[in-house]
């Protein structure tokens, strides 16, 4: 069967060589930039300038000219932000467990061109009647300083946003609704590519609703799906909701490719019980060993784990002729054994200087 990079491949390798060049393929992330170099490898026979392969981040920080900060400098610059625009300064230790969720609300309000001035105040006027008290009892002081957080928050993201556009840096969100809310400008980012694709996004945030629909009068647009139609074309299966969506969206020339994998292929599915964590990593360990030795290639074997936690005892488990592999996870720094060393060395220290 034909993968949906293959068929992307295959289709920009049937173009004429001025045309790839000036063609621009915007995915959801890298590795499916770096996989499409691997087929194009494959299927593009001629000497051929590559054309320009994106992840959506990448494609709106080179729309924008500015880059995405890091977390640490986020925080630190929200911490100023919060200082200039709220009357009670929390400490610093105080104030980062509330930070983090104040850059992803702010990064979800930009994201999804909501209004923050009218967001924010909605949101204070909600606490506010939750603490009011009918039989005129008062606020106590934490309540107070609670509603008081929230009052600040429309000033917090003003002085934080200025702040970031002062340095040209910016937070995910921030970029998004920039390039949305002005593609005219921001195109000349991109004026090389006469063509743009986007391929293989499924739930698109109002942003790249938005940013997609408005380079459609600017370049040639095409959307690529990997969509099928057992989801698609039956409004009862909520997991197609948003390609419908998509359909009556774009138009019928941008919105291609849909397939019917679940009509036109047999599947074999094997339930083995196996208890614990550990013993379900060797049991896909054993089963790779199998599929190996009847000349499946690695590369086509997936192991979708439903615990980040597996990973170590699963890469454990990976018999001895399966000398490569691609790993599309995070994994938290905590559950290392660099961390866990490093924890141990610091409960010594700490327990020598407190005995």
């Amino acid at each position: 069967m034909e993968t949906f990079l293959g068929k992307i491949a295959g289709m920009i390798a049937a173009m004429p060589p001025d045309e790839i060049s000036a063609t621009c393929i915007v995915f959801p992330n890298r590795r499916s930039g770096l996989f499409l170099k691997k087929y194009l490898g494959t299927v593009v026979t001629k000497p051929v300038w590559s054309p320009g392969i994106f992840s959506i981040i990448d494609f709106v920080e080179t729309l924008s000219g500015k880059r995405v900060a890091d977390n640490l400098t986020l925080m630190l610059e929200l911490y100023e932000a919060h200082k200039l625009a709220s009357q009670k300064i929390m400490p610093y230790e105080d104030f980062v467990g509330w930070g983090e969720l104040i850059l992803k609300d702010f990064n979800d309000t930009d994201l999804y061109l909501a209004d923050p001035k009218e967001l924010f105040t909605h949101l204070t006027e909600a606490k506010a009647i939750a603490y009011w008290n009918p039989d005129g009892t008062p606020l106590t002081s934490i309540q107070q300083q609670y509603l008081e957080f929230f009052r600040s928050l429309y000033d917090v993201y003003l002085a934080f946003r200025e702040r970031l556009e002062q340095k040209g840096l910016a937070y995910q969100g921030m970029l998004y609704r920039q390039v949305a809310e002005n593609m005219p400008v921001a195109f000349r980012g991109i004026q090389s590519y006469s063509k743009v694709i986007f391929a293989g996004f499924n739930a698109l945030n109002t942003a790249e609703n938005r940013i997609i629909r408005e380079l459609e009068p600017l370049v040639t647009t095409q959307t690529l799906w990997d969509g099928d139609k057992y989801y698609t074309q039956n409004p009862a299966q909520e997991a197609g909701r948003y390609f419908r969506q998509h359909k009556k969206d774009f138009s019928k020339d941008a919105f291609q490719w849909e397939f019917d994998y679940f009509k036109e292929r047999e599947r074999e599915i094997s339930v083995i019980g196996v208890a614990g964590s550990t013993g379900q990593a060797k049991a896909a360990g054993n089963i790779i060993k199998e599929l190996t030795g009847q000349g499946i290639q690695p590369g086509n074997i997936a192991v979708v784990l439903a615990d980040e936690n597996i990973l170590i005892p699963m890469l454990n488990s990976i018999p001895d002729n399966v000398d490569r592999m691609n790993i599309t996870m995070g994994y938290p720094l905590k559950t290392t054994m660099a961390a866990q060393y490093t924890g141990i060395l610091l409960r010594l220290f700490s327990n020598a200087e407190k005995f």
